[in-house]
């Protein structure tokens, strides 16, 4: 990385830990379920733009995160930093061997990868929806045999109001190992992976509403 383009990427450090720490401030739950050196897929819920500078600052520079392609046609400074913030463009529709090739790379090199299989952001604002998810995230983990982690968002942020990004439990595709990636495979792989989110979703409202963690400290 030459030095300009690392005095661009401390600008972007700092300019996001400041939206993190005081614009759109959030409380991380269950930090100790990430695995520090190691890689992992973590699929998010997707609410609103604050979303990716949330875990952009949690993940200190380790994640690699997956943005659909029309990102960088609109933004020459993505187009120009991608690499040293770590997004990888993919076509939703049709990714390219390229795509795959740098995502599967990203995983054997023991880096986490991020992916908001929404596919889109959710605007419905009710706490605990999803949107229908597509088997992307399902189909790297499968191939790069690494856990898959909910990283599940309570609601879209707001200027000055806490928000709280909750890590769920780690669970893997292991029964899908070896086997040909076929429809029925990717369907059950994409179906599992949705109710790991869901169930997240749940256990982050019960944890947030009833403030869970101040019972946990009186214990």
């Amino acid at each position: 990385m030459s030095v300009i383009r690392k005095i661009l990427f401390a600008i972007i450090w700092a300019v996001c830990r400041f939206l993190s720490l005081f614009l759109y401030p959030r409380k991380i739950i269950h930090s100790e379920r990430i695995p520090k050196k190691s890689k992992y897929v973590g699929v998010a819920n997707h609410q609103h733009w604050a979303d990716i500078v949330y875990i952009f600052v949690w993940g200190r520079g380790r994640l690699y995160m997956v943005a659909k392609k029309e990102l960088r046609e609109k933004s020459g400074f993505l187009r120009v930093m991608h690499k040293e913030i770590g997004i990888i463009f993919v076509d939703r529709d049709s990714p390219s061997l390229s795509s795959i090739k740098s995502i599967l790379t990203a995983l054997k090199r023991d880096r986490p990868l991020l992916v908001f299989p929404e596919g889109t952001r959710n605007k419905s604002g009710e706490v605990g929806s999803l949107l229908p998810v597509k088997p992307g995230a399902a189909i790297f983990a499968i191939k790069a045999q690494a856990p898959m982690i909910p990283m599940m968002i309570y609601k879209p942020a707001k200027l000055f109001r806490k928000n709280y990004l909750y890590i769920g439990e780690p669970f893997d595709f292991s029964e899908f190992y070896g086997q040909k990636l076929s429809e029925e495979v990717t369907e059950a792989a994409n179906e599992k992976m949705r109710t790991h989110m869901l169930l997240e979703l749940e256990n982050m409202r019960d944890y947030v509403e009833n403030k869970r963690w101040k019972k946990k400290n009186r214990t």
